[in-house]
C-alpha cells in the first residue's frame, strides 16, 4: 500500500527514525525504490516488495512499532471480503505495535455504518477528512499498557 512513498517518505523528512514501506506491484515499487535513493534516506527508509496482507512486513518491521498508517486501496475496503482482510492484518499488528503506538487507517466508507473494529485493539476513533474519507485511530487496550 505504499505508492511511491509519499507518506512513508514524509515521516522521513519529519524525522521518523525508521520507515517499512510495503508495495506490491513492481513497477510502483521501482518508483518507490527511486525515490528513496534520491532523497538518500535508505538508511532510514526500507521497503519491501510483497503483499502487505502478507506476515512478511510483520515479520520484518522493527518492533515496536510507533505508528502504523494502513492505506489499502478504496476496492479493498468498499468491498467485504478485502476489507477484512484489512482489519485482520491490523489485528496481527498488534503484537508488535508499542504500548502506547498508534494505528492509522484510512477509509472511504463511513465507520458509522459498516464495522471497523479491530480484535485486540481499541477503537476506533473515527475523524472525517474531507469527502468520503475518514481516518481511523487504533491502540492497545489499557490491559496491554499497564502490563
Amino acid at each position: 500500500f505504499a505508492g511511491v512513498g509519499t507518506m512513508g517518505l514524509e515521516a522521513v523528512s519529519r524525522g521518523a527514525k525508521h520507515v517499512v514501506l510495503v508495495e506490491q506491484d513492481y513497477k510502483i515499487f521501482s518508483m518507490l525504490e527511486e525515490n528513496i535513493a534520491s532523497l538518500q534516506c535508505g538508511d532510514t527508509a526500507y521497503a519491501i516488495q510483497c503483499d502487505a496482507l502478507s506476515t512478511i512486513p510483520l515479520l520484518r518491521a522493527q518492533a515496536p512499532l510507533d505508528v502504523v498508517f494502513v492505506d489499502p486501496p478504496y476496492v479493498m475496503m468498499k468491498n467485504e471480503a478485502p476489507r477484512k482482510r484489512v482489519l485482520s492484518q491490523l489485528n496481527e499488528v498488534e503484537s508488535i505495535l508499542a504500548d502506547d503506538g498508534l494505528v492509522l487507517l484510512r477509509s472511504p466508507i463511513n465507520p458509522e455504518h459498516t464495522v471497523h473494529t479491530v480484535q485486540g485493539l481499541v477503537g476506533p476513533e473515527i475523524h472525517k477528512e474531507g469527502q468520503g474519507m475518514w481516518i481511523l485511530f487504533y491502540g492497545k487496550t489499557s490491559r496491554d499498557v499497564e502490563s
